[in-house]
């Protein structure tokens, strides 16, 4: 039996998303139970952010104890559950998570989704326009909101002794559930991203060399999360629409374009650190793929030097991955340079045939 705690902000579509793994499993691994527990508060209290905190947490205990009334009555194969860990409304945040509550579902993990903050606003701003709750929430909020949300999930898993998976919700739906359900070791794709950009080659050619790695591994990739082009955009132009054209191609991308930025809250979000000289946007970045490399098994590079040029992003999350004692494979072609030129220390191995690199793998994960 595996039991799944989706966590999350608000503004992702879980209800959707829970929906959709649930379907791509059933079958699969026998019958699995999804359960949206917002959805049942909200149904069941339609008021249930605006009413009292006391209001708020009895309602939450009162759906908690129905939901494993239902497990234990129905007895599925497996259980998946996604719950809101944070509530942010009127600039205040706030919590109603009893970890204690929680340990009775013997959860085996968390799993907390994420999407780039522009469709998370816009799904937002979307769904107020037409409810009309008297609410509004910046772009930098839906940033901060995040990660209060990956904070809380954090702080819960060490207390339900289990891990917590930071993962967008652009990832195909192969990889959640050969996350949730395989013993398969998990790998971070890092590939150059913004130097090749605008070469459709290379998106083509990285974007099929992930999709036979999924194949392999569970992968976890970093363009599934594309916010620099807000940055991008606003820098060569001051343009605040994102079109779906700017963002690096997906499979798994159900956002509605173009979506239109306010253009204080784009400089908001774009405005430099005075000391570290990064914008939240980019301190963001950073923090999400260096994640994603803590809770890998091994990293993958593809092409560090694409072109030609070396990839300041893959070589700082190379270095990284090297300092937390993490495997590393690379792939460098003859056309990217002299192998012997390379900048990284302490890597594991390096393939000039991607072909070779895809056999090494399966070999790997065939033995353990």
């Amino acid at each position: 039996m595996v039991r799944v705690l989706v966590a999350g902000h608000s503004g992702l579509d879980k209800h959707r998303w829970i929906n959709s793994i649930s379907s791509y499993a059933n079958g699969k691994v026998g019958r699995v139970m999804a359960l949206d527990f917002d959805s049942m508060l909200s149904n069941s209290m339609p008021y249930f952010l605006d009413s009292y905190l006391e209001k708020q947490r009895n309602k939450w205990y009162e759906t908690v104890n129905q939901l494993l009334n239902r497990i234990d009555r129905e007895q599925p194969e497996h259980v998946i559950v996604s719950m809101h860990l944070t509530y942010f409304r009127h600039n205040t945040y706030w919590s109603l998570i009893d970890a204690n509550a929680l340990k009775e579902f013997k959860f085996d993990m968390v799993i907390t989704l994420i999407d780039d903050a522009y469709s998370v606003w816009h799904r937002i701003s979307s769904r107020e326009s037409r409810e009309r709750h008297g609410v509004y929430i910046r772009l930098r909020d839906v940033f901060v909101w995040r990660t209060v949300e990956i904070m809380m999930a954090d702080m819960l898993a060490t207390v339900l002794g289990i891990r917590n998976y930071v993962i967008a919700i652009k990832h195909p739906m192969e990889t959640f559930f050969k996350l949730m359900f395989t013993k398969l070791p998990k790998a971070y794709l890092s590939h150059p991203i913004s130097h090749v950009r605008d070469n459709g080659k290379a998106i083509g050619e990285i974007n099929e060399f992930a999709r036979r790695l999924r194949g392999i591994v569970v992968l976890f990739e970093p363009t599934t999360i594309d916010e620099l082009i807000i940055e991008r955009n606003w820098t060569n132009g001051r343009r605040t629409t994102i079109d779906r054209g700017d963002r690096w191609p997906v499979d798994n991308d159900d956002s509605e374009y173009p979506i239109e930025l306010r253009e204080d809250e784009v400089m908001e979000v774009t405005a430099r650190n005075p000391v570290t000289r990064r914008s939240l946007i980019q301190d963001q970045i950073m923090r999400r793929d260096f994640r994603y490399i803590e809770q890998s098994d091994m990293v993958i590079a593809y092409r560090p030097r694409y072109g030609g040029t070396l990839s300041r992003g893959v070589f700082s999350e190379v270095t990284i991955a090297v300092n937390m004692g993490k495997p590393v494979y690379v792939y460098w072609p003859p056309e990217d340079g002299d192998i012997a030129e390379n900048p990284f220390e302490y890597v594991h191995e390096y393939f000039s045939d991607a072909e070779e690199l895809l056999g090494f793998l399966r070999s790997q994960v065939s033995t353990q």
